[in-house]
């Protein structure tokens, strides 16, 4: 289990990267651009994962509850390091 966890923080903290490379990327982070840009790359990546979860044989409604907390969790993220970025 702790290799699980130990993976989940390298993934969050590449998305934190990334998402600050692109908030520098769009002109400097605010908090209204942090938050747009998370949530759109939120989308982007829930819209992507959708395919894997049909093909996987698993319900729209899982899809939908892993794609909120996605989008939630990019925005938040975003939001965050346009405060403070």
């Amino acid at each position: 289990m702790g290799l699980v966890f130990g993976l989940t923080f390298v993934a969050i903290a590449v998305q934190a990267i990334l998402l600050e490379v692109v908030l520098q990327a769009v002109g400097g982070p605010t908090w209204w651009a942090g938050l747009a840009t998370g949530a759109l790359l939120g989308l982007i990546g829930s819209a992507a994962s959708l395919t894997h979860k049909l093909f996987g044989g698993l319900s729209l409604r899982a899809w939908g509850l892993e794609a909120g907390s996605d989008i939630v969790g990019l925005a938040s993220m975003g939001l965050v390091l346009g405060l403070f970025g």
